[in-house]
């Protein structure tokens, strides 16, 4: 039985050889090239075409190539026996988190200054301070929100980190629920958010969220894009509120040639680059694969009422 894999950005070949090495009956096909659709028992999926979940009567399960899987959930087309499986990938948490870690530092650092002062053969220092002084909250937090704040308090930083439902981090200020929210981010210097794209999050990130945060603060966002009014966010950097803004991710994605974020000069864009590549977890999938066959219960099977 087979494997549908329906990608923008995932190598078949890679996936093929890595399939092969645990278990040769698992057949890939690359969507549209579907073959026998009898065959399917598997999606595993970074897009979610029209029509792709039309006439595979065998499908158990779609296996989303990321943490979050709300709009998988959510995904009209979705029959409702079929299982949505997420990824909790040890890689994809480590890119991430570094990721997010180097826009961090870059700012903090003065790197984009220093390259620019590197062209002009300009020699002037600036001093980046103490790291103790300066307060990072890190909004979501997930497997990936987790280990951030871990490693942020790692370098001695001041971490507080916001989700609506309880943590226990070590050396992070954990704090919950919608009334913490605007506490967290006026204290923060930097907000990184890896917050889900859930209904309760779409757009929370907007007029209100940014009015609250600390005047100067730097924003990343490397969760999901539609959590943030990019209208609002661009408000708030013409208007000085933040002094800039790192975005990996989108409302729309590819964002569009017209958006005014591409020639802001307080933006840094990365193109949804965070989070590498699913094949990785090549091993996890295989096994829901089996589980699937042998009619066992799925691993990593998402939240409905949380969306991940």
């Amino acid at each position: 039985m087979a494997v549908l894999l329906v990608s923008e950005w995932e190598d078949a070949g890679e996936w093929r050889a890595r399939l092969a090495a645990i278990d040769t009956a698992i057949e890939l096909r690359v969507w549209p090239d579907i073959g026998v659709a009898e065959d399917i028992v598997l999606i595993a999926a970074d897009m979610l075409p029209e029509g792709v979940f039309a006439g595979l009567p065998n499908l158990k399960c779609v296996q989303f190539l990321g943490h979050g899987a709300a709009h998988v959930i959510d995904h009209p087309e979705r029959p409702a026996h079929v299982a949505v499986a997420r990824l909790v990938d040890p890689g994809i948490i480590s890119s991430v988190t570094e990721h997010a870690l180097a826009l961090l530092l870059s700012q903090r650092r003065f790197l984009s200054v220093y390259d620019a002062q590197q062209r002009d053969r300009l020699w002037r220092h600036y001093a980046s301070g103490d790291p103790s002084r300066i307060c990072v909250a890190v909004l979501g937090l997930g497997s990936i929100g987790t280990r951030i704040g871990e490693a942020l308090s790692g370098l001695e930083y001041q971490v507080v980190g916001w989700a609506l439902g309880p943590h226990r981090i070590a050396g992070v200020d954990c704090r919950q629920g919608a009334d913490a929210l605007a506490g967290v981010l006026g204290d923060a210097d930097f907000v990184i958010s890896i917050l889900p794209g859930t209904k309760t999050t779409e757009g929370l990130l907007g007029e209100r969220a940014f009015a609250t945060m600390k005047r100067g603060a730097y924003f990343i966002s490397v969760g999901r894009g539609l959590t943030v009014d990019e209208d609002a966010l661009i408000a708030a950097l013409d208007e000085d509120a933040l002094s800039g803004a790192a975005l990996d991710v989108f409302q729309t994605e590819p964002l569009v040639a017209e958006s005014p974020l591409w020639d802001h000069p307080k933006v840094r864009i990365t193109p949804h680059a965070a989070g590498g590549r699913a094949a990785a977890s090549i091993e996890s999938i295989a096994e829901n694969h089996r589980r699937a066959m042998a009619g066992e219960p799925l691993i990593n099977i998402a939240d409905p009422e949380k969306g991940y």
